[in-house]
Order: structure tokens, then C-alpha cells, then sequence
């Protein structure tokens, strides 16, 4: 009777020692696939962060672009505007053939708002005066942004996939020691914490982004 008893017992422990053997197999595939996702994650992190750099830089280019040629339009405008209120008409036409190309058409539409015979009120600044350059640095300033939110987005999803990789590790040392562990107890009691742990790793791995 004891025989039988000893056999149903052993049979029982082998199910148990199986069912350790499958969390620790699949386990160890989940395992691969996190540290391979928080890899790719970090590869995607570290692209981001890149391409926010050279935004930000190309940003600050265009942007001291911008204001050298608003100084420039500002000098030549009012060397113009002295010379016109003079009446030295040969200085002025002199001064306003030196306009850059992008400043002329916002000079011609403010200098018609004059009255006859007059000059007009304000400046060609108050109005449609807007520089190519600066539109470029406000959108490399808006790649920056959207580069940089992603870094983010990235950098997170990394640190989840490596927190998954240590649930996982979790995982597998409980499904590991199940079998040096005396007790049947003891060794079910692992067992069944493996399989908890695993159900909660893996939820929380396959709840993650994916990158191929």
C-alpha cells in the first residue's frame, strides 16, 4: 500500500517538476524577447535624442541667420529712411538698390500705404515683415520638440522592458529552486508563486509597445 502511495506521490511531484519546466522554458523565451525589445527600444531612444540635437542646433543656425538679416534690413532701412526725409534721393535710391531680395517686397507694400507726396506711417517691420529663416528655426524648433517627446516615449518603454526582464529573472529563480527545495510542500508552494509571477511578467510584457 505504501508502494502505491510512494508511486501516486512521485507521479504527483513529477506534474508539479513539469509544470516548473514549462514556466522556466517559456520564461527563459520571454526573457530573450524583453532583453531584445529594451535593445531596440534603446536604439530608438538614443536616434531620438540625436535627430532633437541636430534640430536644436540647426534651430539656433536659422535663428542667427534671422537676426543678422533683421539687423541688416533695420541698417539699411534707416540709412533710406534718413537719407529720403533729407530729400538726398540719389542717396536713397543708392541705399534701397542694396535691400535684400526677401525685404523688397514687404518695403514696396508698406511704401504704397503712403499718401501722395508723403511717407507712410510706421515701418515695414509692423506688419508682413517675416524672415524665411525664422520660419525655419520655429520648425526645426517643432522637430526638436517632437524628437525629444519621443526620446522620451522611448527611454520609458526601455525601462519598462528591463523591469519586465527582471520579473521575468523573478521568474525563473523561483521555477529554479522549486526542484532543490526537500519539502512537496514546500516545492508546490514555489511552483505556484512561479506560475503567479510568470502570469503577471508576461501580462505586463505583452501590455508593452512592440518594436521590430
Amino acid at each position: 500500500m505504501s508502494e502505491q502511495t510512494d508511486g501516486a506521490g512521485q507521479h504527483v511531484l513529477h506534474r508539479w517538476m513539469f509544470t516548473a519546466a514549462i514556466i522556466l522554458s517559456l520564461t527563459t523565451l520571454l526573457s530573450a524577447w524583453t532583453g531584445y525589445e529594451a535593445t531596440r527600444w534603446g536604439t530608438a531612444y538614443s536616434s531620438a535624442t540625436r535627430a532633437s540635437t541636430v534640430a536644436r542646433v540647426d534651430s539656433v543656425t536659422a535663428s542667427d541667420v534671422a537676426n543678422r538679416q533683421l539687423t541688416t534690413d533695420i541698417l539699411l532701412f534707416s540709412d533710406w529712411f534718413q537719407a529720403e526725409v533729407e530729400g538726398n534721393t540719389r542717396v536713397a535710391d543708392e541705399i534701397r538698390a542694396h535691400f535684400r531680395q526677401e525685404f523688397v517686397p514687404v518695403f514696396e507694400a508698406w511704401l504704397g500705404t503712403a499718401a501722395e507726396g508723403g511717407l507712410p506711417a510706421g515701418t515695414p517691420f509692423d506688419s508682413d515683415y517675416e524672415l524665411a529663416a525664422d520660419v525655419e528655426a520655429d520648425r526645426f524648433r517643432e522637430v526638436a520638440t517632437e524628437a525629444s517627446l519621443e526620446a522620451d516615449r522611448a527611454g520609458q518603454t526601455q525601462d519598462n522592458y528591463v523591469l519586465a526582464a527582471l520579473l521575468h529573472a523573478s521568474v525563473l529563480f523561483l521555477a529554479g529552486i522549486s526542484s532543490k527545495i526537500s519539502g512537496r510542500r514546500a516545492q508546490r508552494l514555489t511552483v505556484v508563486l512561479s506560475g503567479v509571477a510568470f502570469v503577471v511578467a508576461a501580462f505586463f510584457t505583452f501590455s508593452l509597445p512592440v518594436l521590430l
